[in-house]
């Protein structure tokens, strides 16, 4: 199905950018995944390459607390320089983690966000970030049985073009933005850097 391997090169990007952050940083890299889910992207850096994992200071942050709870279990035999995690609300900027962190990983969370929700969920994000830091996330164009699939769960999807995508992100100033859309057209894969 290609949304589901549309999925799948999410992920396999949000991996290659955990991999690019810590050969980047001297010092350990700080990254913020939200909602972290099951870290799979973190799992796999850390078996393929456990001398960068070793340089990576996590912090997963999800609403949901049974999912904190699955991410610590699927972390807790890695070599990661240093984890936590936070059950919050990624809207919340009172208790959005603090920062600088060298990267944030965002997949997932914008489908299900308004525009008003995602500019602030932005906006936490950028605040988060050092200067120079690189934000990672992406958004869901539609697909017809993807999309059923969702509605019959009660799952109230937000699928943008990438016009809509580029006027949300403009709300803050980021440096530099990539945004990069997949060879299925299913995923736009976004790169923004503070």
């Amino acid at each position: 199905m290609p949304a589901a391997q549309a999925m799948r090169r999410r992920y396999l990007r949000a991996k290659d950018e955990l991999q690019t952050a810590a050969c980047r940083c001297s010092d350990a890299t700080r990254v913020l995944a939200v909602p972290c889910g099951i870290p799979r992207d973190v799992i796999e850096l850390a078996k393929s390459h456990p001398e960068l994992a070793a340089r990576i200071d996590y912090t997963g942050m999800d609403l949901d607390i049974e999912v904190v709870r699955a991410a610590e279990d699927g972390l807790r035999n890695t070599c990661l320089h240093a984890r936590r995690f936070v059950p919050a609300d990624a809207l919340d900027a009172a208790i959005f983690p603090t920062g600088p962190f060298d990267l944030v990983i965002s997949t997932g969370l914008g489908e299900f966000l308004d525009d008003n929700s995602l500019r602030t969920f932005y906006g936490n994000v950028f605040a988060s970030l050092h200067r120079g830091g690189t934000f990672y996330t992406s958004a869901t164009a539609q697909e017809r049985r993807s999309d059923y699939l969702l509605r019959a769960f009660e799952l109230d999807t937000h699928y943008r073009s990438l016009d809509e995508l580029s006027t949300i992100l403009a709300g803050q100033p980021w440096s530099r933005v990539v945004l990069d859309r997949d060879e299925s057209g299913l995923q736009t894969f976004v790169r923004a850097i503070k």
